[in-house]
């Protein structure tokens, strides 16, 4: 790239691939190594690359921004986690992404839980909660499209957990139906997600 030997159509191809690597190598330091501080510049360098006009990648875009919550969300900054998961979620709706749309709505459905718990105000707690409620359902139906068996548990857990904190036990009902519908995908979930369920 720096020779600037390159045809533009080869030039092009090469920041491409550059992007895909900042994505992966971002993956990489956040998911396995747990250095969520180090990975934020990949996944920026990545944006600057992929919202370039003649690259204009929204999957990569949509990849970094998701990287960028996960970091967030662990550096416990959930304000910053919730504005790039929805960016994610944006993307992967426009995109017809049904994997990025389970993962981002469960972990938008997580954070506005995650505020409810602490907030004091009834009728703020109240609208997260709704907020939560509808971003578990959205992503319960997705997941059950999918049939994929850990988004599926996620989802039953986050909105068990949700109905619980909302005090509409009425609603508990709904999920314990879905539960047996999905028994046959459930038990085929590794166990961290099935206990996950059993503590909700």
């Amino acid at each position: 790239l720096k020779s600037n030997d390159l045809m533009n159509s080869d030039r092009l191809e090469v920041v491409k691939v550059q992007s895909e690597l900042l994505n992966n190598v971002g993956m990489v330091i956040t998911h396995n190594l747990n250095q969520y501080k180090e990975a934020l510049s990949f996944f920026h360098a990545a944006i600057q690359i992929n919202e370039l006009p003649e690259i204009n990648d929204q999957k990569g875009i949509g990849i970094a921004n998701g990287g960028l919550g996960d970091c967030h969300y662990n550096l416990e900054d959930y304000s910053q986690a919730e504005n790039h998961y929805s960016i994610n979620l944006n993307i992967s709706r426009n995109n017809g992404d049904k994997q990025g749309i389970v993962r981002m709505t469960s972990m938008l459905g997580g954070i506005k839980l995650l505020n409810a718990k602490d907030e004091q105000d009834a009728d703020t707690k109240e609208n997260l909660l709704y907020e939560a409620e509808n971003y578990y359902n959205e992503s319960l139906l997705v997941a059950e499209d999918q049939k994929g068996s850990i988004s599926i548990l996620c989802a039953l857990s986050g909105l068990l957990e949700t109905i619980i904190l909302s005090e509409s036990f009425d609603k508990c009902k709904y999920v314990f139906e879905k539960i047996n519908e999905n028994v046959d995908i459930i038990v085929q979930g590794p166990d961290w997600a099935k206990n996950r369920l059993s503590q909700s």
